[in-house]
């Protein structure tokens, strides 16, 4: 108890400053002997277990009020001490041989060092490795009782939590004396006597233990023999005159249980620790992703909304939210690293600008020795910082989900940036909470995932700002950046054309691409970008149209932007529309277009047809008002001239006609007259009803085809 104890003060009287004087047992203290052996047996201390202790130092008229939290199995001990109206806090964790000290600063913020075991005069407080037990003495006459009354600080790594016995100096090894009973606070109390010497602080003390009398006394615990009182009075040795102490801790609480845990083994939420061991790397991040977010100002009752798409993959950001100012319109850029241009929307009056990518954006980092500015990787996008520098904090429950907990420290300036922004914020600090491995996310079509980000806090301790940013719907598919219209961007009818196609399929690839219209689309454009040789955003719009046998395809390519860009290290040559357009026409007519699309362990390869090859100009005046100019083209020519008559199909079983009357049609408009007279004649009921399932059926396959030309909205993240 005495070691323990003592060690949650800070040592505040046995710390030696100047130990001048060669460490040995002071006899004029006491003498250590083998236990007598008399009186009742010592009582049995859990290995767990909890206790508050008010520790009068007598000799420095100074009391401290201790709670201290002992963990054999889980090696790792911890005190939380007020001491002079200050409240300190310590963390004991031998697995990583570490020491946290903390230091309560107001509203809730805590400073925090660390010190490892092996460094730290605390280490023989809570364990030492069996080789620190000192088994050379001269003042004792076994072996045994010399051992367990005598240690000595080893300059080596403790490898063990103490024993409850050892912690407390009480029992197990150390040779105990029964001196009868005494009452103590009007509690019937056994008492025993042991003479303890600590070489680390040339230290000779009789220490004496107060337990309560089971089978006379009943405890507040139900617990039969507590521990009351711990009497320690010594003479430490720290120069040429020995200095006397005596200390009284008095038991107020023991608890064969760790009520707190893990928290109280834990540092408080939002404290930054320097240098910390890394014992948890954070979890790792896609290449794509995409998230929805609830973000909280607490000290301004406001709340944000977000949606954020990100793509490593094909080099777009995207971000969308509700500007807090009147009129409150929807805001969406997308920011384009292929190029280093950015498509500013304004969703809700329908206004659209480009620019060059700000060097200054979240999503930019600038590296040392870089001379250029560059997309954050998955890692540094998403936690603002380099991942290696969170450290783990343990486990907490947000709104009854456990979450792992990571935090770190951002000051305007990335770990990997030489030099902060013009002008850096305050200090922030972040924590980052996943849920723990348990826990599960579906995120349908039988796809589960685990260890999905929950929350994010943002505490700005000068401005005292709190920040909680809440995570929704987070998913690794495929976020479909490249699929969100920016043609309001290109005011110029000039700046882009629409190219139609078609793809012959049999009835099994039919399914295929209506059940994967994403997928066939997305390897589509992958297609088109390698052929045109243009970043996705360029090809900005792809509709899809089932027809019998078929599926008619419309893409619709932009010009290229042409903007002078800082962030790009390499930018990306591109052609102009003229020449995309002429490739991705030729491309049909040769039959070069081909699509690769996943189904199940296959994959299907479908061949564009050539035999009708058509672009369409399109001139947009208004939101509702558009005129079209058709061309066709000739299969050798990549000009706008002739009609094309070659043929490509995938397979032999499908005729290079194209079928005139479409499976379904751009719009359903209801049942024919002939459709009504059949129904007219029959008079059968059964005969209607059959003709309603066919008409229910044939309108939900037809409403599968993708929404009307430059209206898509595909990132509805709840």
């Amino acid at each position: 108890m005495a070691r323990a104890v003592w060690g949650a003060v800070v040592m505040v009287c046995l710390l030696v400053l100047f130990p001048s004087v060669p460490a040995q047992l002071d006899t004029s203290v006491c003498r250590q002997t083998p236990s007598n052996h008399s009186g009742p047996s010592l009582p049995a201390l859990p290995e767990q277990y909890r206790m508050r202790v008010e520790a009068n130092l007598v000799s420095k008229k100074t009391t401290v009020d201790v709670n201290q939290w002992h963990d054999g199995p889980g090696n790792r001990g911890a005190a939380r001490v007020w001491l002079t109206s200050v409240l300190l806090s310590y963390v004991f964790s031998y697995p990583t041989q570490e020491k946290f000290s903390l230091e309560a600063e107001g509203d809730g913020r805590y400073g925090c060092q660390v010190s490892t075991l092996n460094t730290s005069q605390e280490t023989y407080l809570y364990g030492t490795p069996s080789s620190d037990v000192n088994t050379n003495t001269t003042t004792t006459t076994t072996t045994s009782s010399n051992s367990s009354n005598q240690h000595q600080h080893q300059p080596h790594v403790p490898s063990h939590i103490y024993s409850a016995a050892e912690a407390l100096s009480f029992g197990g090894a150390i040779a105990e004396h029964y001196e009868g009973r005494s009452t103590v606070r009007g509690m019937l109390t056994d008492v025993w006597r042991s003479c303890v010497f600590w070489q680390d602080l040339n230290a000779t003390m009789t220490v004496r233990w107060y337990f309560t009398v089971g089978e006379e006394w009943d405890t507040a615990v139900g617990v039969g023999r507590v521990p009351v009182r711990c009497r320690v009075e010594g003479v430490v040795h720290s120069g040429p005159t020995p200095r006397p102490f005596l200390h009284l801790y008095e038991v107020t609480e023991f608890f064969s249980n760790l009520d707190g845990a893990p928290q109280v083994f834990e540092t408080p939420a939002g404290t930054v620790c320097p240098h910390r061991k890394v014992t948890k790397a954070v979890p790792g991040l896609p290449d794509r992703f995409s998230y929805s977010s609830e973000v909280v100002d607490v000290e301004s009752n406001s709340t944000l909304f977000i949606k954020t798409a990100y793509d490593n993959r094909l080099r777009l950001v995207m971000m969308e939210r509700v500007s807090p100012l009147p009129p409150h319109p929807r805001l969406r850029t997308i920011d384009d690293f292929n190029t280093g241009v950015r498509y500013s929307l304004d969703l809700t009056r329908g206004r659209c600008s480009t620019a060059a990518i700000p060097p200054s954006d979240p999503d930019v980092i600038s590296l040392a020795g870089a001379s250029l500015p560059r997309m954050r990787t998955p890692q540094e996008f998403f936690f603002g910082l380099n991942a290696s520098a969170l450290s783990y904090e343990g486990v907490r429950n947000i709104e009854g989900v456990n979450t792992e907990v990571w935090v770190g420290e951002w000051e305007g300036k990335t770990p990997t940036t030489p030099t902060p922004t013009p002008t850096p914020p305050s200090p922030e600090i972040l924590e980052f909470y996943f849920t723990t491995p348990e826990w599960r996310q579906s995120e349908g079509g039988g796809r589960v995932k685990t260890r999905v980000p929950v929350s994010i806090h943002v505490a700005r301790n000068q401005q005292r700002t709190h920040q909680i940013q809440n995570v929704y719907n987070f998913r690794d598919s495929d976020p479909v950046i490249w699929d969100y219209d920016v043609t309001s961007c290109y005011p110029d009818s000039r700046q882009f054309q629409k190219v139609d196609f078609f793809f012959p399929v049999t009835s099994s690839q039919f399914v295929a691409v209506l059940t994967n219209q994403v997928a066939f689309r997305r390897a589509l454009l992958d297609s088109v970008t390698s052929l045109a040789t243009v970043t996705p955003m360029r090809v900005n719009s792809i509709q899809l149209q089932f027809g019998k046998g078929e599926v008619e395809v419309g893409v619709v390519l932009l010009e290229a932007a042409n903007l002078t860009s800082s962030v790009m290290t390499s930018p990306r040559q591109e052609t102009s529309l003229v020449v995309a357009v002429a490739r991705v026409m030729d491309a049909v007519t040769q039959r070069e277009l081909t699509v690769r699309l996943p189904a199940g362990n296959d994959t299907l390869i479908l061949r564009a047809s050539a035999t009708s090859v058509t672009t369409t100009t399109t001139t947009s005046t208004t939101a509702t008002a558009t005129t079209t100019t058709t061309t066709t083209i000739s299969s050798t020519t990549s000009t706008t001239t002739t009609t094309a008559t070659a043929s490509a199909t995938i397979d032999a079983t499908t005729t290079s006609t194209r079928e005139k009357n479409p499976v379904c049609s751009p719009q359903f408009s209801g049942y024919t007259r002939g459709d009504v007279a059949g129904v007219a004649m029959g008079m059968a009921f059964a005969g209607y009803v059959l003709a309603m399932v066919a008409a229910a059926l044939r309108a939900r396959v037809c409403s599968l085809p993708s929404p009307p030309a430059y209206v898509r909205e595909r990132l509805e993240m709840s």
